[in-house]
């Protein structure tokens, strides 16, 4: 089994997007019947921050959050406003912020649901589970493996994985329990 690095399962495009959304309409985040989103669903360090804030600024009913009144928000926490500067988070910010000007919810859903893939998957990896049917390790590959996880859904995934989980049990567990003594 091959582990995928989880840089390599992410998406900064969905990310963005998503952020972007979430800056022009942060109620978003309290839909909690259709979006289930969580600092998990980021990986890396900068879009962690930036996800964080949108999340409380949210749930403190901010209705939109530009660029500016993010920083200020932000400059609260010293430590994560450090990262967040050396990692040219403004410019990303505005980025996010101007990409999103004529959003959708269809588009935004479309992100959404590429994080929540990434994220089953990472979480899936890290529990020790292969993921490789899904998603392969070498670059030249991983193009391809987009493009048919694009055409499965987070239930499919799921589904074949407990399809396998299935066999294991059905092979070492239930047969046993069926005949209520082991095979010599």
């Amino acid at each position: 089994m091959s582990v995928i690095k989880n840089e390599d399962l992410f998406s900064t495009e969905s990310a963005m997007y998503v952020c972007g959304c979430i800056m022009r309409k942060p109620s978003l985040l309290l839909e909690t019947d259709k979006y289930i989103l969580t600092v998990r669903d980021f990986p890396h360090r900068l879009f962690k921050i930036i996800f964080s804030c949108l999340y409380n600024m949210a749930y403190e009913g901010v209705t939109e959050v530009e660029p500016i009144s993010f920083v200020t928000y932000l400059q609260r926490t010293e430590t994560q406003f450090e990262v967040f500067k050396d990692n040219n988070g403004e410019m990303l910010l505005n980025l996010m912020y101007e990409n999103t000007g004529a959003w959708n919810e269809s588009n935004f859903e479309s992100h959404y649901m590429w994080i929540k893939k990434l994220s089953t998957l990472r979480d899936l990896q890290e529990n020790g589970f292969a993921i490789d049917e899904f998603i392969k390790n070498d670059a030249l590959s991983r193009a391809e493996s987009f493009d048919k996880l694009n055409h499965i859904s987070i239930p499919e995934i799921i589904q074949k994985v407990r399809n396998k989980l299935q066999i294991v049990e059905n092979n070492n567990y239930k047969s046993q329990e069926v005949t209520g003594s082991a095979a010599a």
